[in-house]
């Protein structure tokens, strides 16, 4: 009976001091837990305090913007709303809520930030002119209200009557309505339209390209079947561009709805040792078979043994529209077509009236003296939403090191170096 006793007492106290210690703990650990939320929101709240300084600085930027005539003060401009948005969409990815909730501030910032890197490019000898003037002064309109709003409610954090957004007040059913995301959507609802911005850059105004819904199953996989050389196929899907996909033994094909294929894929295992001039030979005449004629072969590459051509189309008097491009890979075990591309092609511009301002000797004086020039030829080459017609000079150094450099075929400046 006395052993009994002691049992229970000795739990007691087991029992007990495990619940002090589990006390002590809790009580560690949400004091940590409290300094680590306090430094979150301390981060939180000078993240946005940040977003709103950039803010002001972009307005008060696109504001002098809008009046600047002349290249050297445009250009320094250009580098302010730049360097302003990157700073607001740095400082913005570090709040705790995601930017694509915020989709109007974020593709405002997006777009003046994209506009003025373009600007950088294309006007540098010249700045602006009356339509970029114009630009700028609908975007200050914009950025105005925007540092104003945010200004407004970075004071509000600092009064208490709006609260940043943190983990618990994400689950948490009271005081929603004093989030500040729920503030900022509420926000862009009332916000101003982006503008149709047309210039060479990522956010720029484009046409659709016109669909193709003109195929039908059975020509499709006649195509297909064409272009793998017969077998069985097996319809795998139709896309909403009116595209088709089929499958055949360890390979996959897709026909657009122009009736060309678009790629092929094969999952076979290569091992052979033909010889990279045999095998382009073969990509060449595939290429040739499938449709595709006008092209270049630009450049090649061999992993393993399979060797890989990037074709681009050439015009009559032969410009090379850099645009678009297609790329046949080739086994090279039986010199069997591994693998086709041609979802490139389907973006590169028509080549109507293609005509440099200047010659390929005028454009060589682009060219450092440290290089010697082995070749040119004209090339449509892509830029951030449009192309340039440009002089595309082979070069090589005092190294022997070769590499391109991309002539602008109007202006006569170096447009990009391809090493």
């Amino acid at each position: 009976m006395k052993t009994g006793r002691k049992g229970i007492i000795l739990l007691v106290s087991y029992t007990v001091a495990a619940l002090l210690a589990l006390g002590v703990y809790a009580a560690v650990q949400t004091n940590r837990l409290t300094a680590y939320r306090r430094t979150a929101e301390h981060g939180y709240e000078q993240a946005f305090g940040e977003v709103v300084l950039s803010a002001r600085q972009l307005d008060t930027a696109l504001k002098k913007a809008s009046y600047a005539k002349g290249q050297e003060i445009s250009m320094e401009l250009c580098g302010e709303i730049y360097s302003s948005c990157l700073s607001a969409e740095a400082n913005m990815a570090s709040l705790p809520f995601s930017s694509y909730e915020l989709e109007k501030t974020a593709s405002f910032i997006g777009v003046c930030g994209d506009y003025a890197a373009s600007l950088m490019k294309s006007h540098a000898l010249t700045g602006f002119g009356d339509t970029e003037r114009g630009n700028m002064a609908t975007l200050s309109d914009m950025s105005s209200e925007l540092a104003s709003e945010l200004a407004t409610l970075r004071d509000k954090i600092n009064d208490g009557s709006i609260l940043m957004d943190a983990p618990e007040n994400l689950v948490s059913k009271s005081d929603t309505k004093k989030l500040l995301s729920v503030r900022m959507k509420a926000y862009e609802k009332t916000a101003a339209e982006l503008p149709q911005l047309s210039y060479e850059g990522r956010y720029s105004e484009s046409e659709a390209p016109e669909s193709e819904y003109t195929l039908g199953e059975e020509d499709a996989r006649r195509a297909a079947s064409d272009f793998c050389g017969g077998g069985k196929l097996k319809t795998l899907f139709r896309s909403e561009d009116g595209s088709y996909g089929f499958s055949t033994g360890d390979a996959t094909v897709i026909v657009g709805g122009s009736g060309k294929v678009r790629s092929f894929s094969s999952e076979r295992r290569v091992v052979g040792d033909m010889s990279d001039a045999e095998l382009m030979s073969i990509a060449e005449d595939i290429l040739r078979n499938a449709g595709y004629e006008n092209m270049q072969a630009v450049s090649s590459h061999r992993a393993d043994s399979v060797l890989t051509v990037r074709f681009v189309p050439m015009t009559d008097d032969g410009t090379l529209l850099g645009t678009g491009s297609v790329s046949v890979s080739v086994a090279g075990d039986n010199g069997e077509l591994y693998a086709f591309n041609a979802e490139n092609l389907l973006s590169h511009g028509e080549a109507s009236a293609l005509s440099p301002d200047i010659t390929a000797d005028e454009a060589k004086k682009a060219v450092p003296s440290s290089l010697s020039v082995s070749d040119s030829r004209l090339l449509l080459y892509p830029t951030d939403g449009g192309e340039r017609l440009c002089y595309d000079l082979a070069c090589t150094d005092g190294s022997g090191t070769k590499l391109h450099i991309l002539v602008d075929a109007s202006s006569g400046r170096q447009l990009d170096i391809v090493i």
